[in-house]
């Protein structure tokens, strides 16, 4: 029985040291071209279900054209995915743009960032997503 309890012990020892050593950030990046009033939403595919702060920058180059272009995060409390509400949104304009939205804490389990075209033009975007776990 001694044995047992020994053995019980070192494991959730064991399980503690490995949950310590995770990795505490995430990232993701995509990149894509956008025409006049077109709009495209980019899904995290990562569920954030610890507290996390994050970073969204928004890199846009007009190809040609007048670039004007909205960029909108949502959130959804589910991991699913429904139900999604507004959190921040920037409009980025002229010939290149950078711009960021930054969150002390994700409060849901999805995130996504719709960016929409509201000008007459074609623009790249790359889109950078940055998240770190928050310790307590």
């Amino acid at each position: 029985m001694k044995k047992h309890l020994m053995l019980a012990a070192f494991l959730a020892f064991a399980s503690l040291l490995q949950a310590q050593t995770l990795d505490p950030d995430y990232s993701y990046t995509i990149s894509d071209t956008i025409t006049d009033s077109e709009a495209d939403t980019i899904l995290l595919p990562a569920i954030m279900v610890s507290p996390w702060s994050y970073n969204w920058t928004v890199v846009t180059t007009q190809l040609s054209g007048t670039q004007a272009i909205a960029a909108a995060v949502q959130e959804s409390a589910s991991k699913t995915g429904t139900d999604w509400f507004p959190v921040s949104s920037v409009s980025m304009s002229g010939s290149a743009d950078i711009d960021r939205i930054v969150g002390a804490l994700i409060y849901g389990y999805r995130q996504r960032l719709i960016i929409t075209g509201t000008g007459t033009q074609s623009t790249t975007y790359t889109i950078r997503f940055v998240a770190k776990k928050v310790f307590k």
